[in-house]
This record gives structure tokens, sequence and C-alpha cells, in this order.
């Protein structure tokens, strides 16, 4: 008896190697995974190359970082002769800018503003003074020394004399008709001094102005 298939009928399937499962004929198996790569031996007459020598640096030479991102802790790589200190800027910057020209119309608005934040200052400044001039009886006094040099005669036949009535309502009314007369004044003058900075800004230039960074 001879050893092998004689039948007519196809050969069955051969189980493949392995834990996998068996694959009809004509079907290729899956792919897996790659595995670890296998060193290939010298053939004869070849002989293997040495894995390249790494030198360590000389002490106390500074070591560039390598690509990508630094190690953890590593203080900052910084070329040799370098003098700028870490964490600082090597120069700050300086703009020079000149002023051409001031709009009047913005000047007349902010000095109307400015001026009117002044008068409410000093109503409130002069009328904290009157009060407390009032409480000392400062006016008191100065009522009785302008009646004394004003009046004709003595004792019970003096006559006349000047006697000025200092009340709270007749000092803050004054104090506003002159923070008032200021207002205008302070607004006029800025005007007309924006108009006199834009002239001379035409002839000689203008202001010039250094901008530079904080320390």
């Amino acid at each position: 008896m001879t050893e092998g298939w004689t039948g007519a009928t196809p050969r069955p399937p051969v189980p493949a190697p392995g834990p996998g499962p068996a694959y009809p004929p004509g079907h290729a198996a899956a792919p897996g995974p790659p595995g670890p790569a296998t060193p290939v031996p010298p053939g004869p007459g070849q002989t293997q190359a040495a894995p390249p020598l790494r030198v360590p640096p000389p002490t106390g030479a500074p070591v560039a970082p390598a690509a990508g991102r630094p190690s953890p802790g590593a203080a900052p790589y910084r070329a040799p002769g370098s003098s700028t200190a870490p964490g600082r800027t090597a120069a700050r910057r300086r703009a020079r800018l000149v002023i051409k020209r001031v709009d009047p119309w913005s000047v007349l608005k902010f000095s109307l503003v400015f001026s009117l934040c002044l008068v409410i200052v000093f109503v409130v400044a002069v009328m904290a003074l009157y009060l407390a001039l009032d409480t000392l009886g400062v006016f008191d006094s100065l009522n009785e020394t302008l009646l004394e040099l004003t009046q004709s005669g003595t004792g019970d036949d003096a006559t006349g004399g000047v006697k000025v009535v200092f009340s709270a309502g007749r000092v803050a009314a004054a104090s506003v008709v002159i923070g008032l007369i200021n207002v205008v004044i302070i607004t006029a003058i800025s005007t007309l001094a924006a108009f006199l900075y834009n002239l001379c800004a035409d002839i000689v230039g203008g202001l010039e102005v250094t901008l530079a960074e904080r320390d």
C-alpha cells in the first residue's frame, strides 16, 4: 500500500500551525502584529560593524540642549560669551514721537470740564475755611475793628462806622461767582493756546516726546 492521497476527491485543508484558526485553501491568513527584528549574523568573510563610540563632554563645558522639550529642572542654555541675564530683555524699546497738532475742540471740552471740577473744589474749600474762621470768632473781631476805625466820635456819641456781615450764603455766592469767572477765563486761554501751538508746530515741527518701556 502506497502512502499519500490517491483519491479523486480534493485533499482536506491542512490546519495552520499554532493556536490560530485554520483557513480554507485559496484564503490568506490575516496579518498579525510585527514581531521583533531578528539580527542577521554576518556571512562568511564579513565582519560586524562596531557601535559608534560616544565621547563624554569635558567637565565644566556648556552643553547645548537637545532638540525637543528640555528635561525638567534643567537650567536655561546660554551661548558662551552671552552677558544677558535670564529673565531680562536685552534692551528696552524706545519710540520718539512728535506732537504735530492739537485739536482745539477737544482742548475746549477738556478745559471746560476740568475748570468746572476746580470750581467745585474751590467752593468746598472756601466754605470749610469760612466755617473754621466763624467758629473761632474771627469775623466778629474783624467787624469790631472796622467799626472802631470808621466811626466818628467816642463812647455813646460815636456815630457812623462800617460793619460787614459775613454770612454763609454771601460767602458761598461770592465763591461760586468767582469760580464761574475762572471757568470762562481758563477755557478761553486753553483754546487760544491750542491754536497758537498748532501755528508754532507748523513752523518748528512740534514737541518731541520719547516713550520707553518700564524696567
